[in-house]
């Protein structure tokens, strides 16, 4: 029999091979093998049977999937290759627990989350902190966020000497005050002697052949600019960039956490994701973007910029500081209109508004955004605490201090009615 007649090697399958009229397909890299039965010419017809109970044999991404019926012992293989009746799948999904996150909206599986600020601004001890509390056994929360705690974490730094990082790190675990015997000794970390840019697919894979035996749970990588050389703003450089960050997070099926830079814009309080370095393609390919923005009294921003699976919520904003031992300190929010009064863009908004009454989120955002007077988050933290700002509705803004001239103006109105 010739083994060709039945399936042929393609773009997904690497060769095929005929043992005992049972043929073994070896799919390309990703992609587990299957026999196939010379006799089974196509695949096989969506189960429709409410009797049948499916059950996945071994691994959840086997393609291989056994049919059992009611009170028979006898069992049925069927083969699904890589495209499968969407009944196979849901009915996988129907006893599948539900996503759980790592941290925040970071996905507890493959996955690829960004953490984009200004140079300069925390990212790198923020990433830290983090990695701290989730080796730790003890820790069940960062920065309010509850966080999946004894985690194996490898902390690859491309960008600082090894010196200088250890040294601030060795202040970071004396500070600590966690369970710090656990903690370094569920982190890895790079020495010196690792490339500081991996710009060859050798570089790269030496980078996933090190990691083999870790086996991290968690990858956090500072940063992405140190993973290609060349245009990141080409859309095919990009492509190939995320296509290998993608690769790491699928060879080890954990979340990967990346540190990206923004390039220059006007207002430093302000992220969007077109500020981001680089192509679009490169956010379209994360589950998450977090951004980190610093104010004029040192006090910084975190909060979600996008998400593909975590629920956008307006609440979920935390501030936080960083201590001389270079440890992350939350900020409550309620104590931050002392220092953020300081800032003059919360007396532009209260003067602007004042004069003119009342005024639309887009007419603000027209004269203090798009002017570059201010950053729409600043924007809207001024609003939040300013006492003297109310909403009445419908996008609507006014000035308690208005309100006066309001009724005046109202009550004339309503003299002209009546005469």
């Amino acid at each position: 029999m010739n083994e060709k007649e039945n399936i042929r090697p393609g773009p997904l399958i690497k060769k095929v091979e005929t043992v005992n009229d049972k043929q073994d397909v070896i799919f390309a890299e990703n992609h587990t093998n299957i026999d196939i039965n010379p006799e089974q010419e196509k695949p096989p017809e969506t189960i429709k049977n409410n009797d049948h109970h499916l059950k996945v044999s071994g691994d959840e991404n086997l393609t291989r999937r056994e049919v059992k019926e009611n009170g028979d012992a006898n069992t049925e293989t069927k083969d699904y290759r890589i495209i499968r009746p969407l009944s196979v799948a849901l009915e996988e999904a129907k006893n599948r627990p539900p996503l759980e996150y790592l941290w925040f909206g970071i996905p507890n599986s493959t996955s690829v989350t960004l953490v984009v600020a200004a140079p300069k601004i925390g990212k790198t001890t923020y990433a830290e902190n983090l990695a701290y509390h989730l080796a730790s056994k003890t820790s069940n929360e960062y920065l309010g966020f509850q966080i999946l705690n004894n985690r194996r974490v490898a902390l690859l730094s491309l960008e600082e000497a090894e010196v200088n990082r250890t040294n601030r790190q060795l202040k970071q675990i004396e500070n600590l005050g966690l369970d710090i015997d656990h903690i370094i000794n569920n982190i890895h970390v790079l020495s010196a002697s690792f490339h500081q840019f991996l710009s060859t697919d050798k570089q790269r894979q030496e980078l996933i052949d090190l990691l083999r035996p870790i086996q991290p749970d968690v990858i956090i990588i500072d940063s992405l600019s140190r993973l290609y050389m060349g245009i990141i703003e080409s859309s095919e450089h990009s492509q190939q960039l995320m296509a290998f960050v993608r690769s790491i997070a699928n060879t080890f099926q954990v979340p990967v956490i990346i540190l990206h830079h923004l390039v220059k814009t006007k207002n430093k309080d302000s992220i969007e994701l077109s500020s981001m370095a680089g192509s679009r393609i490169i956010a379209q390919e994360c589950e998450g973007v977090i951004s980190i923005t610093k104010d004029d009294a040192g006090i910084r921003k975190l909060q979600g910029l996008a998400w593909r699976y975590y629920a956008e919520n307006e609440e979920d904003v935390r501030y936080f500081k960083i201590d001389s031992n270079c440890l992350i300190e939350q900020v409550i929010n309620s104590t931050l209109s002392q220092p953020q009064s300081k800032i003059p863009s919360k007396e532009i908004l209260d003067r602007i508004l004042k004069k003119s009454c009342t005024m639309s989120t887009a007419e603000l955002l027209s004269k203090l955004v798009d002017s570059g007077e201010m950053g729409r988050s600043t924007m809207f933290d001024a609003i939040r605490l300013n006492d003297k700002i109310e909403s009445i509705g419908n996008g609507i803004w006014r000035h308690k201090e208005c309100s006066t001239h309001s009724e005046l103006i109202n009550l004339i109105d309503g003299l002209d009615e009546e005469e």
